[in-house]
């Protein structure tokens, strides 16, 4: 197992930049190249921020990471910003990304908080670039994922926030709690697929000759899909099943509060 923190010798490149007058919020910038040499998986864990994940031609990861820190004074500010940890492992075949928890930081109510109760708070996000075959498993409790290009397999889940997934080619499986989920797919995996939310809608767009079993359920919301379904099963609208284009794999689709709608990308 090779670990390795932000002041570790593998650091590539660093850009930091703090505000010249203490105005209750520090930011702090950090880029990192990762090698792909036997690894397949990407992992990243995040707890208060959005993680935001584009494929692209090269064979190595780049991680931006940028910690913003709201506080009541800049030494308070600092304190919280020095306890933040995000650290990186290479576990078998794939690269582990995790943000720590930081001192003070767990309940972060952002600006508000500071210019009106003034609680401390932080986040950190991430924007990452990835080869396009790579497998992503990302999660974050307060924040938003986005996911464009990609040809392998994919988990995103977060508790907090909307899911977003474009110009996808792989495997998908997409789980929310409070966040709608919208998912573009130019391509369909032989596996099967999940799109989850229990409040927000669910947006889902296939090529016209996805061939693929769909199963949607909603609680509150309608359904509606507008690629032609065969063997279909309409026995309620608030649960719809059918073929698309003769069958393949399980497209499943469940909200509490929500709509659905399945269209043509």
């Amino acid at each position: 197992m090779l670990r390795f923190h932000f002041l570790g010798s593998f650091v590539l490149s660093a850009l930091f930049f703090f505000s010249p007058v203490f105005a209750g919020k520090i930011k702090q910038v950090e880029t990192k190249e990762l090698n792909t040499d036997d690894v397949t998986r990407l992992e990243v864990s995040n707890v208060n921020g959005h993680v935001s994940v584009e494929a692209w031609d090269k064979p190595i990861i780049e991680i931006t990471m940028e910690k913003t820190v709201y506080a009541d004074n800049e030494e308070e500010g600092r304190r919280i910003l020095d306890d933040i940890r995000i650290t990186m492992e290479k576990e078998d075949d794939a690269w582990v990304v995790e943000t720590e928890g930081t001192r003070g930081g767990q309940h972060s109510n952002g600006l508000l908080g500071w210019l009106f109760g003034g609680t401390r708070g932080f986040s950190v996000s991430y924007t990452i670039h990835v080869p396009r075959k790579l497998d992503l498993d990302i999660r974050s409790t307060n924040g938003a994922l986005s996911v464009f290009g990609g040809e392998g397999r994919m988990r995103l889940t977060t508790t907090n926030g909307k899911i977003v997934a474009e110009a996808v080619k792989g495997a998908l499986k997409c789980h929310s709690t409070n966040g709608s989920i919208t998912a573009e797919l130019e391509d369909i995996y032989d596996d099967d697929m999940e799109f989850r939310t229990t409040n927000g809608s669910i947006k889902l767009y296939l090529p016209p000759d996805a061939r693929v079993d769909m199963k949607a359920r909603t609680t509150n919301g309608s359904i509606r899909c507008d690629l032609p379904l065969e063997r279909y099963d309409y026995s309620s609208s608030k649960k719809v099943s059918g073929a698309i284009n003769g069958g393949g794999p399980v497209m499943f689709l469940k909200t509490t509060n929500g709509s659905i709608r399945i269209s043509e990308s």
